[in-house]
């Protein structure tokens, strides 16, 4: 639909575009993050003088897309040296992954979680940890230049490079730059995993924040090395050859590429004037408005995703299960994507410390997709209304529910509904009681449904996915505990035979978490551990059991001006008929034959800070070979033997 706006409504263009194209995520500041919508906040003690930051730190914050229009504003802190060996962008989740040996492989978490998210995507989930994203962008609020570069370097010429610059231009006005550089030639043989990428971004919000626009390119692209895994695993788990190079693999000139393309715009319009609030004894503003008018929020998306898979010999290759494949082959796919969205919300942080009045947003978001290759295209368009409702029952008491339902092509009919309760206890809100659950349908991935390639061709007809998940959790004073009960009726997944299957019957998994990062003087203990079962163990194949351990002491050096942490961290999962790897397909698929776990990985780490240069040395797999050559979780693709890491982490605001 075109529009005609006359030379008097000029002013409101931009707005009024976003509002055809559609929607934006939340509004939302944290308790204790600057509230933009209502406008900057001081205290009287502080009105007349400017906090200056000091040599080791600024005042720099930054904030995410989120689901429903409001932005929650975090804080960067270039202080703590926990976990900083944590490069692998994969060992920040919750959840232990298995991967095929290389940072930046194929990987799957070992904690079952369903997907709930309608999607084209040409089934390259198992790449997404590494894969630059808008839900992920970060847009920077500071008022002088902010830059960090991070660097790592390892044994076999493993090398990461990221350069992040943020600068604010004029008052409300900022532009970002996030650019990175990855290449990890690994240990094996055509095992290289090598990955660029870009994201530029720009902010702005008027001098009250009643009027905001963000936007954001992206430009990223990886090239995975496809070996097929070991030709003869006996050569490793007997250590027949010390040379890791010159053990035979199954491929030998395979490769997967990605390319994608993006650019989002997000605007948002209060329709009140924003107020500058006072504050009370604990730094949080004083409500003095009843009733918020809310605001029109819109997102408009376009992204262009392209994969391609090349294989040039002419030999048949043997994958786990006794799955065969032809080799020569170039196949190609690519998907584009359009979404507009439009929402409208009066949601604000929901902090239990001051009134909680009753908030709602709800809107539209219209899709459309386009996948195709050389010989086949397909075009789906959906609409999608969704709301959301929060409230309070009681002083701490809160709740949130939410639901949205597909209506038009593939995915006609799916919905998701879904609701929480939580509870805060004590004065400073030390305990918090959370119970949820969910409610859904969705139909499989696409990718399940129809595939056209040069060795695996399949048009299916499966039912759409039933799902409901429960859960209930308690958090007192550090320690978080849960437990989660899902059911999905109408499962698929790839069998053994590295082809499409459904369940006829339901499958369920129960689980159990404990999370604890506890602080003893100068020691520092974090641990995370899970159990969790299912009911059908031939389409789903699960760890009952894995568990992490880290475990610091920090001290300093020459009379305080060196900050140090020395470590060691421990990861482990039982045995389990781990999944195994189709490249072709760039996905895993159930195997019956071996099982893989019950060992654990050990690395041993220092980690320094000099002013703003933090800097971390790590022999990652210290144990390696001391509990025999059995550390594969994916069959027929050892994990790396020990070696040595090293990284730095350097801040400039200036």
């Amino acid at each position: 639909m075109i529009m005609r706006i006359k030379k008097t409504h000029i002013p409101r263009l931009c707005f009024l575009l976003a509002f055809l194209l559609t929607f934006l995520p939340e509004v939302i500041f944290a308790q204790e993050d600057i509230y933009m919508q209502e406008g900057a906040v001081s205290s009287p003690a502080e009105s007349n003088k400017k906090e200056k930051a000091s040599p080791d730190s600024a005042l720099v914050s930054y904030l995410i897309p989120s689901a429903y229009g409001s932005y929650q504003l975090r804080s960067i802190s270039n202080a703590s040296l926990y976990r900083l060996q944590d490069y692998d962008v994969i060992q920040h989740s919750g959840s232990l992954h298995a991967n095929l040996g290389n940072i930046g492989s194929a990987s799957y978490p070992l904690a079952f979680l369903f997907n709930t998210n309608q999607s084209f995507d040409l089934l390259l989930k198992n790449f997404t940890p590494y894969q630059f994203s808008f839900d992920s962008t970060r847009f920077y609020i500071s008022d002088s230049p902010y830059s960090k570069l991070d660097y790592v370097m390892g044994s076999a010429k493993e090398q990461r490079l990221m350069v992040i610059h943020s600068q604010q231009i004029r008052k409300g006005l900022t532009v970002a730059l996030n650019a990175r550089f990855a290449n990890a030639p690994g240990y094996y043989e055509r095992q290289r995993t090598f990955y660029t990428g870009v994201t530029a971004n720009v902010s702005y919000f008027t001098p009250g924040n009643r009027y905001g626009v963000i936007a954001a390119y992206l430009h990223d692209r990886f090239s995975i090395y496809e070996n097929g895994g070991l030709k003869y695993d006996t050569v490793f788990s007997d250590n027949i050859e010390s040379k890791r190079k010159t053990i035979l693999v199954n491929l030998d000139e395979a490769v997967n590429r990605y390319k994608s393309d993006g650019l989002m715009i997000q605007h948002f319009f209060n329709l009140q004037k924003s107020q500058i609030r006072e504050v009370d004894s604990t730094g949080l503003p004083l409500k003095t408005r009843r009733f918020d008018a809310g605001r029109f929020v819109h997102t408009f998306r376009y992204n262009r995703n392209s994969v391609a898979f090349e294989d040039n010999t002419t030999d048949t290759l043997s994958l786990p299960g006794g799955v065969f494949i032809s080799r020569f082959t170039y196949d190609t796919s690519a998907l584009v994507h359009f979404e507009n969205n439009l929402v409208y919300s009066n949601i604000e942080p929901d902090t239990s410390s001051r009134a909680f009045p009753l908030q709602y947003a709800f809107g539209i978001k219209q899709i459309h997709d386009r996948i195709f290759n050389d010989t086949y295209s397909r075009v789906f368009s959906h609409l999608v209304p969704f709301g959301t409702l929060r409230g309070i029952i009681a002083g701490k008491t809160f709740f949130t529910t939410s639901g949205s339902i597909h209506l038009g092509d593939y995915n006609n009919g799916d919905f998701d509904l879904s609701g929480e309760f939580y509870q805060f206890i004590g004065r400073k809100n030390d305990y918090r009681l959370w119970l949820s659950a969910r409610n859904g349908l969705i139909h499989p991935d696409y990718f399940y449904q129809r595939y056209l390639s040069g060795h695996f061709n399949w048009e299916n007809d499966f039912k759409a996915q039933g799902f409901q998940i429960g859960t209930a959790g308690i958090e007192i004073k550090g320690i978080m505990m849960s437990a989660s009960v899902t059911r999905v009726s109408n499962f698929v997944y790839l069998n053994n035979q590295s082809l499409p299957a459904q369940l006829s019957d339901g499958i369920g998994v129960v689980s159990f978490n404990f999370y604890k990062d506890l602080k003893l003087g100068r020691w520092i203990i974090g641990g995370h551990g899970t159990w969790q079962q299912t009911t059908n163990e031939a389409a789903l194949k699960l760890p009952s059991i894995f568990a992490r351990l880290t475990i610091g002491y920090n001290f300093n050096l020459f009379k305080n001006a060196l900050r140090a942490q020395a470590g060691i961290d421990i990861r482990y999962n039982s045995a389990y008929y781990a999944n195994a790897y189709n490249p072709e397909l760039r996905s895993f698929y159930v195997q019956d034959l071996e099982r893989y776990g019950n060992y654990p990985y050990g690395d041993v780490f220092v980690n320094f800070k000099v002013k703003r240069a933090r800097i971390f040395v790590k022999y990652q797999h210290a144990n390696a070979g001391l509990l025999g050559y059995t550390y594969m979780m994916v069959p027929g693709y050892p994990q790396a033997d020990a070696s040595l890491k090293f990284g730095v982490s350097w801040v400039f605001f200036d």
